[in-house]
């Protein structure tokens, strides 16, 4: 691939095919490209840009199209849809730039019997001075499926349901994590700023920092020395509080990022069994670990659904359930046009934190957290683990302000993905 837009057209065709993970859709693609930084910018911000924006982008689409959008050749589309979407929202891409590229698009599909469709479809809209048609459904408005939309306004009432979307489509704060056992945050701070790279301390949670710029290209990222992670996430870790115990259980751990925290919050000699259930997925929690250099995260292959015996007794354990990830669509927009159903997981959830709370030992804490925003998900399954089991009582999370033993982060309120930690204490 030549240029930006072949690189975004070709990510997004294979989020259709796919119906792959965002990020790793896009950055397998740079992976083999030769686009300088600027280019990948650009490719990034289109290609994000049109998954968040698709309903309404084909609302747009629809009325300059003798055909339903829903009858276009895929190609076609999104083409029309990287058109629209530069002509609709990049008013730093001259229309005629947004045109021209796309009808050259078509010849890089080979499907040049479509650049005059496309060409007359677009000017069409420039003629329209580029009027943005917002949809009167609410889902199509929000860009996201009808069942999210109905969710949403359901438990948190209509006018929050909107707060949310639109907070998923601000630039969300990067949170970081530095890896103390290798640099500290001034050490790491002075390097950066050589870079033109700004870095923050964040004093919600210890360890925690704020970058700007692309991270994962940094040699300092590559090295170790510091690693992507939500401040959710950083709090949830915070919530086990791992001082004093020796033995620490991360049941549905990969790819690792809680692990990698909970190992530099822990004492140098404390164990952490990292589990998940697959070789692939392991493996990714080893590949984090050995960059990061933690020497105490034992990766393990468990099926947290099936209480086993063989993993032992811990002080602390983490269940990081599986979820719908309704409170990271800012980060994965794919997730906006998935139908859900609010109760789909709840068994397999229970499942997990019956069985995390198994390996428990008297004294000890337990966490159960995901990144959803689904109350059927978060408080309901918490709700009956309480009621099922006695000896375990609530345990006040250090975040909350009364201390409650949970807590859902809001995105248009708190800053960082949308996510819910609960916390017991066996007695």
């Amino acid at each position: 691939m030549k240029n930006a837009r072949q690189l975004c057209l070709t990510a997004l065709n294979r989020m259709e095919i796919d119906s792959g993970y965002s990020n790793i859709v896009l950055n397998s693609l740079f992976e083999r490209s030769t686009l300088s930084g600027e280019e990948k910018a650009f490719a990034t911000r289109l290609f994000y840009g049109v998954l968040e924006k698709k309903l309404i982008l084909d609302h747009n689409i629809a009325p300059l199209s003798k055909r339903p959008v829903n009858k276009l050749d895929a190609d076609i589309l999104n083409i029309l849809r990287m058109g629209m979407y530069q002509l609709l929202f990049m008013e730093n891409v001259p229309d005629s730039a947004a045109v021209n590229e796309c009808v050259k698009l078509c010849a890089f599909t080979k499907k040049k019997s479509a650049t005059g469709f496309v060409n007359a479809l677009l000017r069409a809209k420039i003629r329209e001075q580029n009027r943005l048609c917002v949809p009167s459904d609410i889902s199509a408005r929000l860009s996201a499926d009808k069942s999210i939309v109905d969710l949403l306004s359901l438990q948190y009432g209509k006018e929050k349901c909107e707060s949310f979307f639109a907070a998923f489509e601000k630039e969300g704060k990067q949170y970081i994590r530095v890896n103390t056992q290798k640099t500290n945050l001034d050490e790491l701070s002075k390097k950066l700023s050589k870079k033109n790279i700004n870095i923050e301390s964040c004093k919600k949670a210890e360890g925690a920092a704020v970058l700007s710029g692309a991270a994962m290209q940094l040699e300092e990222f590559k090295n170790g020395e510091f690693y992507l992670q939500d401040l959710s996430c950083q709090l949830c870790c915070q919530a086990l509080n791992v001082k004093g115990a020796s033995r620490i259980l991360d049941l549905c751990a990969a790819p690792g990022s809680k692990s990698f925290t909970i190992a530099l919050s822990a004492d140098e000699d404390a164990q952490i069994v990292s589990c998940d259930v697959s070789e692939n997925r392991v493996s990714l929690i080893k590949k984090g670990a050995e960059r990061l250099g933690l020497e105490n995260i034992i990766p393990t292959i468990n099926d947290a659904t099936i209480y086993s015996e063989d993993l032992g007794k811990f002080d602390r354990v983490l269940c990081d359930v599986p979820c719908s990830g309704l409170g990271v669509i800012g980060k994965k927009p794919e997730i906006r046009y998935k139908k859900i159903n609010p109760d789909e997981l709840f068994d397999l959830q229970y499942s997990i934190l019956k069985n995390g709370a198994k390996h428990l030992n008297s004294g000890g804490i337990l966490v159960y957290s995901t990144c959803t925003l689904n109350k059927r998900e978060n408080e309901a399954v918490v709700e009956k683990f309480a009621s099922e089991h006695s000896e375990f009582s609530p345990y006040a999370l250090p975040f909350a302000k009364n201390g409650e033993n949970h807590k859902t982060f809001l995105p248009d309120e708190d800053d960082c993905d949308g996510f819910f930690v609960a916390a017991f204490k066996k007695d």
